[in-house]
């Protein structure tokens, strides 16, 4: 089930926030910056995976425990510092929906994913997440401000 917001993202009352990134290890502006103030020790990890060339664009990395809430889904759309992938976007969403019952997840909260600094058009990205998500038992919600 994928519902569609108007507010703030960090207000949500979810198990796991999911939010776009480069493989670069930059979060310097838009929300990925919010994400590194919040959590300042998943920013490290992502940075260090960055660094040694583990997280590659299309990939994902899970930050969080299954018992501390909520967690947060990295989903690298960038290869560098350029504009988000819709292929990239479109294999970190599949890696997510193949591991969201391992990581325990029932309810994701997201931003409009690449459609902000990422410059994707919203249209085509909401197509994709509602074809994916729609078909999985995990309740998605996408913010928007």
């Amino acid at each position: 089930m994928i519902t569609f917001i108007q507010g703030d993202l960090f207000s949500a009352k979810t198990d796991s926030f999911a939010h776009g990134v480069n493989a670069v290890g930059k979060m310097d502006a838009g929300i990925a910056l919010e994400f590194k103030k919040r959590y300042p020790e998943m920013y490290s990890r992502y940075k260090r995976l960055c660094d040694q060339h583990i997280l590659l664009p299309g990939e994902v990395f899970y930050y969080g425990s299954k018992d501390e809430r909520p967690n947060v889904v990295n989903l690298v759309t960038q290869n560098g510092l350029n504009k988000a992938n819709i292929d990239y976007l479109e294999l970190a969403i599949d890696g997510l929906t193949k591991r969201y019952k391992m990581w325990n997840i029932k309810k994701i909260a997201m931003p409009k994913i690449g459609c902000g600094r990422g410059g994707l058009d919203w249209e085509e990205v909401k197509s994709l997440l509602v074809n994916k998500f729609e078909k999985i038992k995990l309740e998605v919600l996408v913010y928007s401000l």
